[in-house]
């Protein structure tokens, strides 16, 4: 982000937006039940899978 900006290809305005609106997306997943599930099954398979090593 800022090496675009120091070269002048981005306003530090256009990565705020976005920072903006990345955060404003992770917390619409993070609520969503959806995606807590899909995260608990990811962390179960991870941790298992290290179990096993």
């Amino acid at each position: 982000m800022w090496s675009r900006i120091i070269g002048g290809v981005h306003y530090p305005t256009d990565t705020q937006a976005g920072l903006m609106l990345g955060r404003e997306i992770a917390r619409h997943l993070l609520a969503s039940e959806d995606t807590q599930t899909a995260i608990a099954t990811i962390r179960a398979e991870t941790l298992a899978r290290i179990q096993t090593r």
